[in-house]
Parts: structure tokens; C-alpha cells; sequence
């Protein structure tokens, strides 16, 4: 073998560059499943009065909320500056998960 010492090295190298890792993805929820965290409500009841023609009005705001990004890590129950308690990692305030549950 010509570099005997060669994976050591690189090993070592590697570890000094590692940074610390931080969520940054938008991946928000569905608009019901967003509705269904904030009413409480089971999602079966609310998928059968959806069939009915109710919640148009409530889905309408949240779609835009999350759209205007104001539904963000921000504004989430697991967000303690500067981490995500569910994640355990640091995030972007502006990132969003499928996790997320909007503060009462």
C-alpha cells in the first residue's frame, strides 16, 4: 500500500467540516390537515362534511396563509428559539414541515 496513513487523514479532515444541521425545506401541510389540528376535529368527519360543502371558507384562508408564508417554524407550537423541540435541530423561521401546528 502506498498512503498507509491516507483514510486516517481524510477521516480527520472530514469531522472539521461538519456543520451544525438546520432545517431549511417548505413542506407545509395539507390545508385540511391544518384545519382538522386547529378544530380538533377527526379527519373521517371532517372529509364527510367537506362532501357536503362545508369548510370552503376556512381551507380558502389557510391555503392563503400558507402561500403568504405567515403559516411558517414562526409561528409554530414546537418552535423554541432557535429549534424545532420535535426536530431537534435548528430551522429557518421561514420553513415550514409536515409537523407543523400552528400556536393556539
Amino acid at each position: 500500500m502506498l498512503y498507509p496513513d491516507l483514510p486516517s487523514k481524510i477521516s480527520s479532515s472530514k469531522t472539521n467540516l461538519v456543520k451544525e444541521s438546520q432545517y431549511e425545506d417548505w413542506n407545509p401541510p395539507s390545508p385540511a390537515t391544518l384545519y382538522c389540528k386547529i378544530k380538533n376535529i377527526p379527519y373521517n368527519l371532517f372529509k364527510y362534511n367537506k362532501g357536503k360543502g362545508l369548510y370552503s371558507l376556512e381551507l380558502r384562508k389557510i391555503r392563503d396563509y400558507l402561500e403568504k408564508k405567515d403559516y411558517c417554524c414562526l409561528t409554530c407550537s414546537y418552535y423554541l428559539r432557535p429549534e424545532c423541540t420535535l426536530k431537534g435541530e435548528k430551522v429557518v423561521q421561514k420553513s415550514i414541515c409536515k409537523s407543523f401546528e400552528p400556536k393556539p
